[in-house]
């Protein structure tokens, strides 16, 4: 009895050290889904500057490796005051960007301080970047 309740908690714990070191992963590498695609970036410690360059990095599915298609690519925001996950479209990026470049270098665009903001890749929320912040151009 006292070895199933050792094993029992053991694989409890491992379970939970597990899981924390998958949303650790998925924290430092951007949201990245089973299948291994997603948004590597920005995540959520970043902090772009309007004017400056930034990068948006997205790993694209197995399945998808051969297509050719175009994506827009758009900033959005949510409401720093909205915790119902509200997502608006803001501006776009860049557009007709092909999809297997996995990777685009953008402007910042001088946004209205909105709270935080998100990048989507293509239309599918699944390619919805983490929140991050956009400060005013450095002097």
């Amino acid at each position: 009895m006292f070895s199933t309740k050792f094993v029992a908690v053991f694989v409890t714990l491992l379970a939970a050290t597990a899981t924390a070191s998958a949303a650790e992963a998925n924290n430092a590498r951007g949201l990245v889904r089973p299948d291994g695609s997603g948004i590597l970036s920005p995540v959520a410690q970043d902090v772009w500057y309007v004017g400056d360059q930034a990068s948006v990095k997205w790993a694209i599915p197995a399945d998808n490796a051969s297509a050719n298609f175009r994506v827009d690519i758009q900033l959005g925001y949510e409401l720093a005051n909205s915790n119902d996950g509200h997502w608006d479209e803001f501006a776009p990026l860049a557009t007709n960007v092909n999809f297997n470049d996995a990777a685009v270098i953008v402007t910042v665009p001088d946004v209205q301080p909105m709270g935080v903001y998100k990048v989507r890749v293509g239309s599918s929320p699944e390619f919805t970047s983490q929140k991050f912040l956009i400060k005013p151009a450095r002097n």
